[in-house]
């Protein structure tokens, strides 16, 4: 994987830097990409994956509300968020044929060793479990459409930009608590759930108000406090190059130093990468 700071370049040598790139299989990460003009030209020349504040950039819109068919799948996480019974979460997904075609697609994926293929919405939801369903519907959040329906290709830049704050977020955690997997999971969902409001274009607040999620990833969310508000900011610092600043919250921390920091963001990188 290589990064290439765009900013840095003219649209001419970027474009000339890509053709010699493209020599190595190698996965192409435009970097600082700062506006919507940047990116159509980066996609146009075979960058795979982006960085940069106009990816994390929300634009609210006064009086906007949650499109119906996403808020289903809102419902959804809160569900699966607070555990909710089977039958409950089942029930939910009986009224989202696409949502549930694509459930059981995702389940027999995973049950490749099973002897006898999955077959029902139910066996489905006992076999991926609560923790495999709130990440799954994490990233479907951003790989659909303003009514629900699942994009063809889900590829797109703020689906790859959401898991590559989650993932490092949730290998930081690790390095920070090793053998807290409830902690680490928390971790994951602050980073994935940390663009709702670039994704949905309205206010965090009404966002988070929908969902269950535990105190400690709302605060995180709303006022970037507390541990893992903490760990968010430095993800957010290391995505707009402010190494100043993610210095500082390093120190802060505690427990992080560059080259633990500089191979979870590899790892969470080329997990981010093999996402389909």
């Amino acid at each position: 994987m290589i990064k290439v700071d765009v900013l840095a370049l003219t649209d001419v040598e970027v474009g000339q830097l890509v053709q010699k790139l493209k020599a190595w299989p190698v996965i192409l990460l435009a970097e600082k990409v700062d506006s919507p003009e940047r990116a159509r030209i980066c996609m146009d020349l075979g960058f795979e994956m982006f960085q940069g504040y106009f990816f994390a950039k929300p634009i609210i819109v006064s009086g906007s509300k949650v499109e119906s068919g996403r808020l289903s799948l809102l419902r959804l996480l809160s569900l699966v968020m607070r555990e909710a019974g089977i039958d409950e979460i089942e029930q939910l997904f009986k009224h989202e044929p696409s949502l549930s075609y694509s459930l059981l697609r995702m389940a027999n994926s995973a049950a490749v060793a099973l002897p006898q293929k999955i077959g029902s919405i139910r066996q489905a939801l006992i076999m991926m479990g609560y923790q495999s369903l709130r990440r799954w519907i994490q990233l479907l959040l951003y790989a659909s459409d303003p009514e629900g329906k699942l994009l063809a290709n889900t590829n797109n830049a703020l689906m790859q930009a959401a898991a590559v704050r989650g993932k490092p977020m949730e290998l930081i955690a690790a390095i920070d608590r090793p053998h807290d997997k409830n902690y680490q999971d928390r971790a994951f969902m602050t980073g994935m759930l940390s663009l709702l409001d670039v994704l949905f274009n309205t206010d965090m607040q009404q966002l988070v108000d929908k969902l269950e999620v535990p105190d400690e990833v709302t605060r995180a969310l709303l006022h970037r406090a507390g541990r893992l508000g903490c760990e968010l900011k430095l993800v957010e610092a290391r995505e707009n190059s402010d190494t100043e600043q993610a210095e500082s919250i390093m120190t802060e921390l505690g427990f992080l130093d560059q080259t633990s920091l500089a191979k979870a963001e590899l790892d969470a990188l080329n997990w981010a990468s093999h996402i389909h």
